[in-house]
């Protein structure tokens, strides 16, 4: 009995702290990866109360009639043109709003209601997220305990939570971010000495970029292309990839930009990042309310610098960052560490303004400046795994009591958040709106209609384009 026990004991150790060497570790590591993987889907179900939610509070007003019309398209086989008065973003063109999810999934809405939907919705982007997160770590090779962490605070930090929470839905698209680094770390890989155009890791960006318009994750996707063009600038050599997959990315979700540039009225109220440099740190470690709101904020209020990670999770951040870096451990370029630290710049204060005020094509449509800063937080979060790893190889014994020790407090940290930004609170918090009925009428606008027409038969083509690219290379691949 005790040798079973150090021989369980050592097979554990190995899993969580070591690297992989046998199948019975690789078998016993997936069962925790499957646990992860669970535990996340209970996380969403509960912060939707199972689906039983009222949608009449903050934008989940909104997404309540977007759902209700797509439903009411679907059952009556008709084309949701037009509303029968403006709404929201004062337009009455539905399909001129890059804001409305259009994924496949939309036809469950057949058969369920709305708060059902968006609890599965959620739930298939945090799976591919997922997914999404154990291809960084296999990639970068880190411990089971470092893809932990990554997972606690990628899916569970406040800028999610908070966005999803006062219903900005399309903000599901960050799930997918993991993909976008897999697909940047490529680029870097292969234009290392000089250009070299990456076929599949192009298609793969272009793609991703397709599904966030589709998905209506219009400001997910402009930051990520932002991003590559500012990474672009540090590695030069990157061009061949980064303009195609642009380029093709936006052909992909043409079908979402076009009839927004033609038909979607434009905003023109535009905030400021974060303040001050303790405002940004606030954001990191400040629990606080769906309500609040200081002058110094300016129009927003507090979701839209909520990046709550709390003290524990924010010190071992910062720690296993700072021994990655200084120890050359992340296996990532010193251009795309620059590119992260121009959005950290873009996300403070008024700087992003300035570009605003240049009206360069998409700059306008990011109108809250502290989004920004999420591209370089799961930029280092991916380097803290690396810094963790280090720790664990340097130090020993002592850094596996001091983590083991630290993860229960910051996931107690994580759960307070949880319970305070719950949509099912929130709603049960707040003066109820009355959700409004807007009914679908013909439209006669056949400028309007033709526009819509052409850039989804656009989109189509270059999907079918690029997908027989590839068919017609594997075949003759498979020929030679």
């Amino acid at each position: 009995m005790k040798v079973l026990k150090e021989q369980a004991q050592v097979l554990i150790d190995t899993v969580f702290w070591g690297h992989l060497t046998t199948r019975a570790n690789l078998r016993l590591r997936i069962y925790f990866f499957l646990t992860l993987f669970i535990i996340g889907i209970v996380y969403w179900v509960g912060f939707f109360s199972s689906g039983s939610l009222l949608l009449n509070t903050n934008d989940w007003v909104k997404e309540d009639a977007y759902l209700n019309t797509l439903r009411f398209a679907q059952i009556n086989n008709e084309m949701p043109w037009q509303w029968s008065e403006p709404f929201y973003h004062n337009t009455d063109k539905f399909l001129a709003n890059p804001e409305i999810v259009l994924t496949p999934d939309i036809i469950f809405l057949r058969w369920v209601p709305n708060g059902v939907f968006i609890m599965i919705h959620v739930i298939i982007f945090y799976m591919a997220g997922f997914y999404g997160s154990f291809l960084l770590a296999k990639k970068i090779n880190v411990r089971f305990v470092s893809f932990f962490f990554f997972w606690l605070l990628f899916n569970f930090n406040g800028y999610v939570t908070a966005q999803i929470a006062v219903g900005h839905f399309q903000w599901v698209g960050y799930f997918l971010i993991p993909f976008f680094f897999i697909f940047l770390f490529k680029f870097a890989e292969k234009t290392l000495e000089a250009p070299l155009f990456d076929k599949t890791s192009v298609f793969g960006m272009a793609l991703l970029l397709g599904i966030l318009f589709l998905n209506g994750s219009i400001h997910i996707a402009i930051i990520c292309a932002v991003f590559l063009m500012v990474a672009l600038l540090f590695r030069w050599t990157m061009y061949p990839n980064v303009i195609t997959s642009l380029l093709v990315g936006f052909m992909f979700g043409i079908n979402r930009l076009l009839p927004a540039a033609v038909w979607f009225p434009p905003k023109d109220v535009i905030g400021q990042g974060y303040p001050t440099i303790g405002s940004l740190l606030d954001a990191f470690t400040a629990l606080r309310l769906y309500n609040y709101s200081i002058q110094e904020f300016g129009v927003w209020n507090w979701w839209e610098y909520d990046f709550y990670i709390g003290f524990v999770a924010f010190i071992i951040f910062c720690i296993s960052v700072f021994i990655a870096l200084k120890r050359h451990e992340s296996p990532f370029q010193a251009h795309l560490l620059k590119a992260g630290g121009v959005f950290i710049l873009l996300s403070l204060g008024n700087i992003y303004n300035i570009f605003n005020m240049l009206h360069l094509p998409f700059v306008g449509i990011e109108r809250a400046p502290s989004r920004f800063i999420v591209m370089p937080f799961i930029l280092f979060l991916i380097i803290s795994m690396t810094g963790i790893d280090e720790l664990i190889n340097s130090y020993g014994a002592w850094v596996k009591t001091l983590v083991v020790s630290a993860l229960p407090f910051a996931i107690g940290e994580l759960f307070f958040h949880f319970e305070f930004w719950r949509v099912q609170y929130i709603e049960h918090s707040l003066q109820n709106i009355k959700n409004p009925v807007i009914l679908l009428v013909p439209c006669s606008n056949q400028a309007y209609i033709n526009t819509v027409y052409i850039s989804w038969i656009v989109s189509f083509a270059a999907l079918s384009l690029v997908l027989l690219f590839f068919y017609f290379k594997r075949l003759h691949a498979s020929q030679a």
